[in-house]
């Protein structure tokens, strides 16, 4: 998942605030959130360069898929995303009759 920098705080906000959990359980939450997060930059041309233990951890080879969700964006691996799309397809087909699209 990539986030601007507005989303990462209010993100850090939610757990604040939101959680029921003990202050002590939300700053780990939040650590935990920190340390799996790198900062990334892009080129010139606009490009992101991946960290290598991100495009390895999440198979990032080959052919890869951006998939937009408002505030941010996702970054899967182009089979594990279709397999995702396959085993979600009746979740949205149920909500998308119960909303009436």
């Amino acid at each position: 998942m990539v986030l601007p920098p507005p989303e990462f705080v209010r993100i850090e906000s939610l757990i604040m605030e939101g959680s029921t959990k003990s202050l002590a359980e939300k700053r780990a939450a939040i650590q935990h959130i920190q340390r799996a997060s790198e900062e990334a930059t892009v080129d010139k041309q606009g490009r992101m360069l991946l960290p290598d233990r991100l495009a390895q951890a999440f198979d990032l080879t080959g052919e890869i898929i951006l998939v937009g969700n408002k505030e941010r964006f996702e970054i899967w691996n182009k089979a594990k995303w279709n397999e995702c799309e396959q085993a979600n397809a009746s979740i949205f087909e149920e909500v998308a009759e119960e909303i009436g699209l």
